[in-house]
Parts: structure tokens; C-alpha cells; sequence
């Protein structure tokens, strides 16, 4: 189990670092996306909120590859890989299946630090 979440975590890494980077330097080409998509995207470019996400990735990114503070990179990639997975889902059906695959790297993630994490999901006393 041990290789398999350091593929994990390396390859997350690498994703987030990359595309990452592409967010604020732009050297991949967007691909054509239905309107509302890309209505949506263009939106969070125009208030800067795109630029944010970016960091965060680029923040989370490099704390995985690292291999220190996974724990703090997990919580940080959470909710932009279920923002991805929702985009895709709702918007932009056709790339589903990377979504899907990040899904599965940080449930592999999750489920590796399931104990470390567990105080997060107790209610506070």
C-alpha cells in the first residue's frame, strides 16, 4: 500500500503542480468547451478568482511532491477537486474521467491518512 499512495501522491503532485503553472503562465492551449463552461471560466478569470485557485493548487502541489504537510495538502485540494468533479459533471460531461481520476488519487490519499484525519470529521466539543 505503501507504493501505491507514493504513485499517488507523486502523480497528484505532478497534476496540480503542471496544470498548476498552465493557470498562470498559459503554455497549453484551452480546449474548446460548451458555452456555459466556458462562460463560467471566463467569470472566474474576470474576478481574479481563477488566479487564487491556481496558487492553491501550486501551493498543494508542490507540499505533495515535497512529501511534508500531506495532510494540509489534502484539505487544500479537496474542494478543488470537487469543483472540478462538479464543472465537469454539470458542464463539460467530455472530461469527466480526469475528473474522475483525481477523485480516486485523493481518495487514495484520503483513505491513507484516514487516521491522522479522523479528528477532522468529529464535531467540536
Amino acid at each position: 500500500m505503501r507504493k501505491v499512495t507514493l504513485v499517488a501522491r507523486l502523480l497528484l503532485g505532478m497534476v496540480f503542480l503542471v496544470f498548476g503553472l498552465d493557470g498562470l503562465f498559459h503554455f497549453f492551449p484551452l480546449p474548446p468547451m460548451p458555452p456555459p463552461a466556458a462562460s463560467f471560466i471566463h467569470t472566474l478569470v474576470e474576478v481574479k478568482l481563477f488566479y487564487a485557485v491556481k496558487a492553491i493548487e501550486l501551493g498543494a502541489a508542490v507540499l505533495l511532491l515535497w512529501g511534508r504537510y500531506l495532510r494540509l495538502a489534502l484539505c487544500l485540494l479537496a474542494p478543488i477537486v470537487f469543483n472540478i468533479l462538479w464543472f465537469d459533471a454539470v458542464l463539460d460531461p467530455k472530461s469527466l474521467p480526469v475528473a474522475v481520476a483525481l477523485l480516486a488519487l485523493v481518495a487514495t490519499l484520503f483513505w491513507s491518512e484516514r487516521e491522522a484525519l479522523r479528528p477532522l470529521f468529529r464535531p467540536a466539543s
